[in-house]
């Protein structure tokens, strides 16, 4: 019993505490999770921000089975057969739906019984890309038996939008106990590492007892984490540029019935800002929570009750206005609302889940109904009931109910939406899903329809019905969509691929229905790609329809696939090319070539034409990015958009990069044609002054004396 207490109080301290968010921010999550025992894994699925609103909820061997915040969030975890974990998965509850859908899955490997690598695939709730789930962070772990160390290297990709990713290295030191001593992060900047924090753990007895961390901060500097939040250290003239060193202490208390943890700055012996007490039942489970803010402000309340199967019962209350300024739970503030918020789940007689949520009224002083959720489970674990009555002022607005029914082999296979009809003081059907599967249980059929008023009978719905196909390795070879008309579905869009045996896309061809003659399928666009022995695209043509007439109706004709664009392409070391072409007569006529280049602390990108003339590449445009040490960058761009049609430099930009957070100072040039190179132009400076607000002056070169002029403001009418 005494280990399952002191597994649970380790999981509670990674997993619930809300200064954890810093060293979240600042460190890797899998270094975090050295700083205990290795097998303590819930920190990396806290959610940051989130994780001191998450409820555990138990198996039978006191073990935990999952977290959750009410229906809205839940993190499930899935052990290998020694224990530790093989994938986590965060899910959403999506309120159309309503039902969990997966957001983000971790997946770890495993060597010689140690972490190897960590994974993130981010899933498609973000993004209507269909190449997802998509890899979007990963961690290396190397271990050195000899020196105790385990190195992690963590790559992370925080924007979907581009490719820019953040590489962070950190040792972790193991004592004797095979515990973490300390932890230093580093972060990876040009191939430079510069020190950011450390943190160290003094043990009693195997428990951490005291938590210290530092954090290392050039004042002025701008420090973007992962999870996109920023920060800001301000600075004033005499401490620009110096170092500042924060330090936080977790001290940690234990007792019989639970233990308590007491965060203080600078000094372990200092006056505490928060604290946290952790109640645990007879049985090693959490029973109460409670968090306040320099012992006055009450942060968090929670209750938990559990009863012979097993259930969570929860009472919370979230004081949302003492979140202000706190270690990352400030967020919950925009997803919550303002005031306080409490929800209790409890248990009906048939089993039914009931999770009661409540806003806090200022008007009224007191919390009032916000939403009601009533959920019914099948017995494997999914989604078979689910109701949602929602509140305005505290008065009903309205009921939504979902009836999902599942095959033999729990695949969903018929949805029905049900919305409450006040008059009649019933439920009346409102829309119905229908889905099917293949063989390897891709989803074959969607089909959505609405009921008509009679409430008896169906028609189909605009979101329509949609069929898939797949082969045997989960590739989907077809995709075919229709709309509803007159009593029956007809075809709308369908799109057909095929894949190169390492699952590359080689051909995309789409088409419209055309309802009004054929009846049939019309071409839309066809794109066809190829690819070289690295799977590297090495050409690719955009084909569109070109009518050929079968009869003498005017209406009345096919169509053949007609070549409209070509791209090939080349790659060099450091270097990519892109030749584009177009069709004209069914003759290929270059067009443009591309060309893009990389360095160390360069990039280019330049645009030629085609000259048709003289049968020959001509510079067009040209775009050229390099730094000067840490300091500088500098911005080129040519072109032979210009009165003398040459091809010349047109703007170029010299920025400092290394000034605080509020300064700029950029210096303009322009090309002089006599003497073919740049001249400065104007100088753009600006600062940000405590009485005055933001300074902007802007000077203008004079050739004649070689000096900066001041630009004289344009005076008022």
């Amino acid at each position: 019993m005494q280990k399952k207490i002191t597994n649970q109080l380790r999981n509670l301290f990674l997993f619930r505490s809300p200064i954890l968010f810093v060293l979240v921010s600042v460190f890797p999550v899998s270094g975090l999770r050295a700083q205990l025992t290795s097998d303590m894994f819930q920190i990396t699925e806290g959610y940051h921000y989130l994780s001191n609103l998450l409820d555990p909820h138990y198996k039978e061997d006191g073990t935990i089975d999952y977290y959750a915040l009410g229906h809205v969030l839940r993190l499930d975890q899935t052990n290998n057969q020694d224990g530790k974990p093989e994938k986590v998965t965060i899910g959403m509850w999506e309120k159309y739906d309503n039902d969990w859908e997966t957001l983000q899955e971790k997946k770890y490997i495993y060597a010689d019984g140690r972490l190897k690598e960590e994974q993130v695939w981010q899933h498609k709730k973000l993004t209507d890309d269909k190449d997802y789930p998509k890899l979007m962070a990963k961690s290396l772990h190397y271990f050195d038996e000899a020196a105790r160390k385990d190195s992690i290297f963590t790559i992370m990709y925080p924007d979907l939008r581009s490719t820019r990713c953040d590489t962070f290295a950190v040792v972790n030191c193991l004592n004797r106990n095979d515990m973490l001593d300390s932890t230093r992060t580093y972060r990876a900047t040009n191939g430079t590492l510069d020190l950011v924090g450390r943190s160290s753990i003094t043990y009693k007895k195997n428990k951490p007892v005291l938590i210290m961390t530092e954090s290392y901060w050039k004042l002025g500097e701008q420090r973007e984490y992962s999870d996109g939040t920023v920060e800001v250290f301000p600075i004033d003239e005499e401490n620009e540029g110096e170092v500042f060193v924060q330090k936080q202490y977790v001290c940690v208390k234990y007792s019989g019935s639970g233990c308590e943890y007491t965060y203080m700055h600078e000094d372990k012996d200092n006056h505490p800002y928060m604290r946290q007490n952790v109640k645990l039942d007879s049985k090693g489970r959490i029973c109460g929570v409670d968090v306040s803010v320099a012992d006055t402000a009450s942060v968090l309340h929670a209750e938990y009750k559990y009863d012979g199967l097993q259930r969570t019962s929860v009472h919370k209350v979230i004081n949302l206005a003492a979140l202000e300024g706190m270690a990352g739970l400030g967020s919950i503030k925009s997803m919550l609302g303002g005031g306080g918020f409490m929800y209790d789940m409890t248990y009906t007689d048939d089993g039914t889940q009931k999770i009661a949520y409540y806003l806090w009224s200022e008007r009224e002083e007191k919390f009032v109904d916000q939403r009601t959720a009533w959920l019914q489970y099948t017995p494997s674990g999914k989604i078979a009931m689910s109701q949602t009555d929602s509140y305005y002022g505290g008065e009903l607005d309205g009921k939504e109910k979902d009836v999902k029914t599942y095959n033999e082999k729990d695949q969903l296979v018929l949805t029905l939406h049900y919305r409450w009809n006040e008059e009649k003081n019933d439920w009346e059907p409102w829309r119905k899903y229908i889905y099917d599967y293949d063989k390897w249980g891709n989803r074959t059929l969607k089909q959505c329809y609405d009921a008509k008023d009679d409430g008896e009978s169906w028609h189909g719905s605009g979101n329509g019905n949609t069929e898939w196909t797949y082969d045997d390795k989960g590739r989907m070879l077809s995709e075919i969509s229709y709309s509803w008309s007159k009593d029956h579905w007809i075809g709308k869009n369908k799109t057909v691929w095929t894949y190169t045996p390492s699952g590359k896309i080689t051909s995309e061809k789409k088409y419209d229905w055309d309802n009004d003659y054929q009846k049939d399928w019309m071409k839309d666009v066809y794109y066809s790609t190829s690819y070289d022995e690295n799977d590297s695209i090495q050409n690719k043509t955009v084909y569109e329809p070109s009518p050929i007439k079968t009869s003498e109706s005017f209406h009345y004709w096919k169509s053949k696939w007609m070549p409209i664009r070509t791209s090939e392409f080349a790659y060099f070391p450091n270097e990519k090319q892109e030749t584009t072409y177009y069709w004209k007569n069914e003759v290929c006529i270059p067009n443009r070539l591309y060309k893009s280049y990389a360095a160390a602390d360069s990039t280019s990108e330049s645009i030629l034409e085609w000259n048709r003339d003289k049968s020959k590449w001509e510079n067009y445009r040209t775009y050229i990015e390099y730094n000067k040490g840490d300091s500088i960058k500098v911005e080129e761009r040519y072109d032979s958009q210009n009165e003398f049609d040459v091809f010349a430099g047109y703007v170029k930009v010299v920025k400092r990069i290394d000034l605080a957070p509020g300064y700029s100072n950029e210096t303009h040039y322009t090309w002089d044609f006599d003497k073919k190179d740049w001249m400065p132009s104007k100088r753009y400076r600006s600062y940000y002054d405590k009485e005055k607000g933001y300074i902007n002056t802007v000077e203008v070169y004079d050739k004649a004396s070689g000096t900066w002029k001041i630009e004289p403001e344009d005076e008022e009418e």
